[in-house]
């Protein structure tokens, strides 16, 4: 196994994101640097921090640059009073009701067998997966944003204290341009933090339908509706977001989903062929094999906010979080449909992580491509979220392959 270093840096001069931010699509994409050609290193740990700030900046291997520095902004209204819970009953007695539990039920194992669900799913403002003993919460009030995937207990998204307006998961659409205003503007709010109509299906589907949001110029009118299965047998969420064009022009549209989680992980995928863009800040990714890797615990404190812009390998469309955990790491597996290279949109790829100012936390991003949506039309997209404990004794270390093959094995 070798190892391909990926200095990669950026400087500033432009306004990006702001603070509480999740990313911007139109600014800080600036251009690409390259100094030499990618090294190989002996061994799996081969790359080194990043620490120029100057386009196309130094360091062994790829070194890609760029513009846009983010501009300082406080968090606006949205989201300050939700719950980053996993449910406020029934979340710890998986005996009681006859559902499966210990750690098969959980991770997807045969040797629990196939996990049931636990009733309710409706919990005052929450819809609650209880299931082994892991738990996935959507909260209807929040934007029917995802607030929590946690397994006994341990939630791998941030909540509210971290971010008022920036936790847990949610949807956004692309391109980010059309209604980016440094934070989340109050007219965009019906897609992303102001309460959707929520109802559980006789199949337990939970089915979240948002009101109409009118941005962009020309205007376009968007209503989102999401809509959340529990597969009992791989111990997984699908989740299908539907973008309504209300309008009465064609439109141009992209899915985005959007997670947060807590600084400390390790974050892979599988390569493509291209290196990511880094359009703004500084972050070290690791190339080893065929695979990416972000050790967050390597991103500079103290510094800018940062972001990688990339895609997949072709035919892979996953990307893997491991969370640190006392009773043993945690991985979050996010599957999506590949799509081919820059049908994104202009500043977006299929895949991208994004440090917060400070490191206080990291996202974790996926695209579909840009969609011409006529009027009245609905479009789908479909995600599947799973959650798992290692077994006893992997390193989370960048570049094991170990990881990746339980990975793997995991994808619904």
């Amino acid at each position: 196994m070798t190892a391909a270093a990926l200095a990669l840096g950026g400087c500033s001069s432009t306004t990006g994101p702001g603070a509480g931010a999740g990313a911007s699509a139109t600014s800080g994409a600036g251009s690409t640097g390259t100094s030499g050609s990618a090294t190989t290193g002996s061994t799996a740990s081969g790359a080194s921090v990043a620490s120029g700030a100057t386009p196309g900046g130094s360091g062994s291997g790829t070194s890609v640059g760029g513009t846009g520095s983010p501009a300082m902004a406080g968090a606006s209204s949205g989201g300050a009073s939700g719950s980053s819970g996993v449910g406020t009953s029934g979340s710890g007695s998986t005996s009681a009701s006859g559902a499966a539990s210990g750690s098969g039920a959980a991770t997807g194992g045969t040797d629990g067998g196939a996990p049931t669900l636990v009733a309710p799913i409706e919990r005052g403002n929450l819809d609650v997966y209880q299931f082994g003993d892991a738990t996935f919460t959507v909260d209807g009030t929040q934007g029917a944003r995802i607030t929590g995937f946690a397994i006994d207990g341990t939630n791998v998204l941030t909540g509210p204290t971290v971010n008022a307006q920036f936790w847990g998961a949610t949807f956004w659409t692309a391109p980010q341009g059309d209604w980016w205003m440094n934070d989340v503007p109050p007219n965009y709010a019906p897609i992303d933090y102001a309460p959707y109509a929520m109802t559980v299906g006789a199949d337990s589907s939970i089915t979240a339908v948002g009101t109409t949001a009118t941005f962009a110029t020309p205007p376009k009118q968007v209503s989102v509706t999401k809509n959340f299965t529990f597969d009992s047998a791989t111990a997984s969420v699908g989740i299908s977001y539907s973008m309504t064009n209300q309008g009465t022009a064609s439109i141009k549209l992209g899915h985005w989903e959007l997670a947060r989680v807590l600084p400390g992980g390790l974050t892979f995928y599988a390569a493509a062929a291209a290196p990511p863009v880094i359009p703004y800040g500084v972050m070290n990714l690791q190339k080893i094999g065929a695979y990416l890797w972000f050790d967050e615990t390597t991103f500079p404190k103290g510094g800018a906010a940062a972001k990688s812009v990339g895609d997949a390998a072709m035919g892979s469309g996953w990307i893997a979080h491991v969370v640190p955990d006392p009773a043993g790491p945690l991985v979050l597996i996010r599957t999506f449909p590949d799509i081919p290279v820059g049908s994104a949109g202009t500043g977006d790829g299929e895949v991208e992580i994004f440090m917060q100012t400070n490191g206080t936390y990291e996202e974790i991003e996926t695209h579909n491509e840009l969609l011409t949506i006529a009027a009245g039309q609905s479009v789908p997209w479909q995600v599947h979220w799973v959650l798992r404990r290692l077994p006893v004794g992997t390193a989370v270390t960048a570049g094991n392959q170990a990881l990746v093959d339980f990975v793997l094995k995991q994808l619904p």
